[in-house]
């Protein structure tokens, strides 16, 4: 019942990201931070964590929260953890398009290049043969990151993101 309870708050909480006017001071707001963190990353109930990241997700879609939300260590892990090949397909859609929002600004895209993580994370969903969707958000991310001037050399010169940009 605390689960139902918690998946309903978080699905409200969702909810009210899908307001433009509520991004960013959603984001601003340490606790409702705190609350899409601690569902994004909870790894005993997929519909808590669907949720979690769903409105992590929302929450970058607004071009002031973008910056921010690739510099927080902790939201930049949840989207890492949930773009992960392990984690659930919903969840690692979510993920995956979140890696692909924070990497439309030039600000993060040498950054999340830069990110050993990042990278793996996008160019394994952009390589995801099995699920269309995640392919096509991990395409376009990297697509996002050849954006930038200081990617342009590292990113050809890295043979796994030409081998996938050449499929």
């Amino acid at each position: 019942a605390n689960d139902d309870i918690r998946l309903q708050g978080m699905m409200g909480l969702y909810n009210l990201t899908c307001s433009e006017a509520n991004k960013t001071p959603m984001w601003d707001d340490r606790d409702t931070r705190a609350a899409f963190l601690k569902a994004a990353t909870d790894e005993a109930n997929d519909d808590i964590r669907l949720q979690g990241i769903k409105g992590l997700y929302n929450l970058t879609c607004s071009e002031a929260n973008k910056s921010p939300m690739w510099n927080d260590r902790d939201t930049h892990a949840a989207f890492l953890k949930a773009s992960m090949k392990e984690a659930h397909s919903e969840v690692r859609l979510w993920g995956v398009s979140g890696l692909l929002n924070l990497g439309s600004i030039i600000d993060n895209m040498a950054p999340m290049w830069n990110d050993r993580d990042t990278r793996v994370a996008i160019l394994n969903a952009a390589m995801d043969e099995a699920n269309t969707e995640i392919r096509e958000e991990g395409m376009y991310s990297l697509f996002n990151l050849t954006e930038s001037e200081d990617n342009k050399i590292p990113m050809w010169n890295d043979r796994d993101s030409r081998a996938v940009l050449l499929k």
